[in-house]
């Protein structure tokens, strides 16, 4: 999982798939138009939505297998919670055609509550489960951009 906002220049090396989605990112902004779209010849796309945010307790930890998710904020504040994968009992619910696995509790208590303003991303690889869309104190609207990159 990395954590960075579109703002800093980065002296790290970036995977190719990713570098180029930051690109498009910066791009973006509050008024991106809503709707998806694929960039690379498919290999990666992005998916522009406005939703809104809620307790913890209302949302599901989720991951990927042929993805990796990259959560951009373009406006709101959230809070994206991460726990590894290993934390969790072996799912029973994959959906292959979405690329999606929820899972209801883990099964330690090792989880990481990051908070997500304008700008800011996350990258999470399959290993990395992430509780995306909660809430700071109250609900609120979220606008976010979702990347997936397949591997």
């Amino acid at each position: 999982m990395l954590l960075l906002n579109l703002d800093n220049n980065y002296s790290l090396k970036l995977p190719a798939e990713i570098e180029a989605a930051i690109v498009e990112l910066n791009k973006l902004d509050a008024s991106a138009l809503l709707g998806e779209y694929s960039a690379f010849g498919g290999a990666v796309k992005f998916k522009i939505t406005e939703s809104v945010t809620a307790s913890a307790e209302r949302r599901k930890f989720e991951c990927h297998r042929k993805y990796i998710d990259i959560h951009c904020v373009l406006s709101g504040e959230q809070i994206i919670e991460w726990s590894p994968l290993c934390a969790f009992k072996e799912p029973q619910n994959y959906d292959s055609a979405a690329d999606i696995i929820f899972f209801e509790e883990s099964i330690s208590r090792q989880e990481i509550k990051l908070s997500a303003t304008a700008r800011d991303i996350a990258v999470f690889y399959p290993e990395d489960c992430h509780k995306p869309l909660c809430m700071i104190e109250y609900p609120q609207p979220i606008k976010t951009c979702i990347v997936k990159i397949k591997i």
